[in-house]
């Protein structure tokens, strides 16, 4: 509120953060149960008053690790998002750590489908990379060299 950010505004946030946070609550229950208590709950007889103090025992044992991985996922949620906010705003097309963003090229269906026999489906694209990469570097590699001198025979015989 100190901020200048309205009421209003913050408790309409909040609101709907809290319906998020419950989600991810229920997703962390229903995977303790599958994988905590599914093996106290196994059988025809009710868990022993050991066995249920064993598994109120995991549980918070697992609810620092559940909060260390939503700390976590949200700092890189957060710093990924504001990152991508801030490059469409000023307009660059590099990423924070300075790479390129990937842009989408049309290949036509047989050379696409050439490539795929080739390297296979998974690796269809690093081969369009690579393969870019390689005439990129081949074309600066022909203008470094090409200085108005006759080429270099290169043949080792005579």
């Amino acid at each position: 509120y100190a901020a200048g950010v309205p009421l209003s505004a913050i408790s309409g946030h909040l609101r709907e953060l809290r319906g998020q946070v419950e989600h991810i609550a229920a997703r962390f229950v229903e995977f303790t149960t599958e994988h905590v208590f599914a093996r106290y709950l196994q059988g025809p007889h009710r868990p022993t008053d050991t066995e249920a103090a064993e598994a109120a025992s995991l549980v918070r044992r697992l609810r620092p690790l559940a909060q260390q991985t939503v700390d976590a996922e949200l700092a890189r949620a957060m710093r990924t998002l504001a990152a991508r906010h801030l490059r469409q705003h000023l307009g660059s097309e590099e990423t924070p750590d300075g790479r390129q963003t990937s842009r989408s090229v049309s290949v036509p269906e047989e050379t696409m489908r050439a490539v795929e026999r080739l390297v296979g489906v998974e690796r269809a694209a690093e081969f369009f990379v690579l393969a870019a990469e390689r005439e990129v570097r081949a074309r600066a590699l022909d203008a470094l060299t090409s200085n108005g001198r006759p080429p270099v025979d290169l043949d080792e015989e005579g």
